[in-house]
């Protein structure tokens, strides 16, 4: 895992604005016994997220963010159930997909 921020030269009655990045890498997992079928391994997988933080927005009590999740939008495997040797099927999870988001604080009272 890796992770940088940068901070951006912003006047100080404007907030503070910060540029973020999450590069996770997952190295190929035993999931189930080897026995159990020949779908026993989760595949590697990379995960990147952005992010884009502003405190106290325009020096007002307001925070806000946005984001993006897995934005290269890697199709992964989380989870394999085993059943193969049992059944003749396989049961797999899914990682989550891409998503981009927005958040909103509001800071009630003062902050000391």
């Amino acid at each position: 895992m890796a992770s940088a921020r940068y901070e951006l030269p912003v006047r100080a009655e404007y907030g503070d604005v910060a540029l973020g990045a999450t590069y996770v890498y997952y190295s190929k997992q035993l999931a189930v016994s080897k026995t159990a079928g020949p779908y026993y391994e989760l595949d590697s997988y990379t995960l990147v997220n952005f992010k884009l933080n502003w405190e106290r927005i325009g020096g007002s009590a307001f925070d806000g963010s946005l984001f993006v999740t897995n934005a290269f939008d890697e199709e992964y495997q989380v989870y394999l159930s085993g059943l193969w040797s049992v059944s003749g099927f396989e049961n797999a999870m899914t990682g989550q997909p891409g998503m981009f988001g927005a958040r909103v604080r509001y800071y009630f009272g003062t902050a000391d």
